[in-house]
């Protein structure tokens, strides 16, 4: 799985009251396959939860939306929210298997 922050061409810092658009990529890939060869898949649930400073969740398992084919995103507004360091980890699970990717994100006043 692929995370990617879109609209922000200037490093990992974001403002609070930014509106964040986060995709993730889901493919499907045997064992030794290349990614780049790998078919984009649909999971059966993809969730994405958002945790701050001293494991505050801020978003929890919240339903990403799909794009495409193996293709999900999640705007999320930083309205409100208090600057530092967030977590933004997305589970994706189909047939009793779930794999779970996450980046870190800053929040600037």
């Amino acid at each position: 799985m692929n995370i990617k922050f879109l609209q922000n061409n200037e490093g990992d810092d974001w403002d609070i009251g930014d509106t964040i658009r986060i995709e993730a990529t889901v493919k499907e890939s045997e064992p030794f396959e290349a990614a780049e060869n790998a078919d984009l898949v649909d999971p059966s649930t993809i969730e994405i939860t958002i945790t701050g400073y001293q494991d505050n969740e801020v978003v929890s398992n919240a339903s990403m939306t799909q794009n495409s084919t193996g293709q999900y995103f999640y705007n999320w507004d930083t309205s409100g929210l208090d600057p530092g360091d967030y977590e933004i980890e997305i589970t994706a699970s189909q047939n009793g298997t779930a794999e779970t990717d996450d980046e870190w994100i800053r929040l600037t006043d």
